[in-house]
């Protein structure tokens, strides 16, 4: 084979993959019961994490579990959280200690301290199509 074709097929290969577009599912568990509805952020920067979300999803509560998928991502890394927004008003409710008064969770089901956990514990690879779960918490 000559050399100049082997070399720009290896070529498109390698550019194909790095484009290539994948999927992320995401199936929530733990939800506690049909109120409202699950809000999914994905975040695809340390910079914008909790801050800028990439993408959004919201889907109806179902008590047990719910899942969301994600289309045509591009290679990368990603953090995720999720809400069971309950009474449907598009935020994380809190009590006046700042405790959550609705379910919420993040990618790696990471914790943070006192608040939301860092980028680097909630991030995910999407290199290929990918299922996560990420269990809902409540206090």
């Amino acid at each position: 084979m000559n050399p100049k074709i082997a070399l720009l097929i290896l070529f498109y290969f390698f550019i194909g993959k790095l484009c290539a577009q994948q999927t992320l599912t995401v199936q929530i568990t733990n939800v506690k019961n049909d109120k409202g509805q699950i809000a999914v952020a994905l975040y695809n920067s340390e910079k914008d994490f909790m801050k800028v979300r990439y993408q959004g999803k919201v889907t109806k509560a179902l008590k047990g579990a719910v899942e969301i998928v994600f289309e045509n991502l591009p290679i990368g890394y990603y953090g995720l959280s999720v809400m069971h927004d309950a009474n449907e008003n598009n935020k994380l409710d809190t009590n006046i200690l700042g405790i959550p008064k609705e379910g919420f969770g993040f990618s790696n089901n990471a914790m943070g301290t006192f608040g939301p956990p860092n980028f680097e514990k909630a991030k995910v690879e999407v290199s290929a199509n990918k299922s996560i779960s990420i269990s809902i918490n409540y206090f």
